[in-house]
């Protein structure tokens, strides 16, 4: 009786590895697709946790500095104070 359920077992199991391989055999396009997909994720998941270089400011940081920059050159003094207090 334990032998018949563990041959039904194997006969499943067989089973279960043989449908992947028979559905990349009918659609080997679409596999392809996706294996590169997933690569291509993983790739960009181990970069980013790889880098610890720092990173650069978005380019709404980066406007607002060049701004700052800018208006600095340009205020008196006391106006500089001001800004300075809302770009911090």
């Amino acid at each position: 009786m334990v032998a018949r359920h563990l041959d039904e077992m194997n006969e499943q199991f067989r089973e279960a590895l043989e449908q992947p391989i028979e559905m990349i055999r009918q659609n080997p396009m679409a596999a392809m697709l996706v294996a590169f997909g997933a690569g291509l994720g993983l790739g960009v998941l181990i970069t980013q946790a790889l880098v610890e270089e720092e990173r650069e400011p978005l380019l709404s940081g980066r406007t607002k500095r060049q701004i700052y920059d800018a208006m600095s050159n340009m205020l008196p003094t006391m106006l500089q104070r001001q800004l300075e207090q809302f770009t911090s």
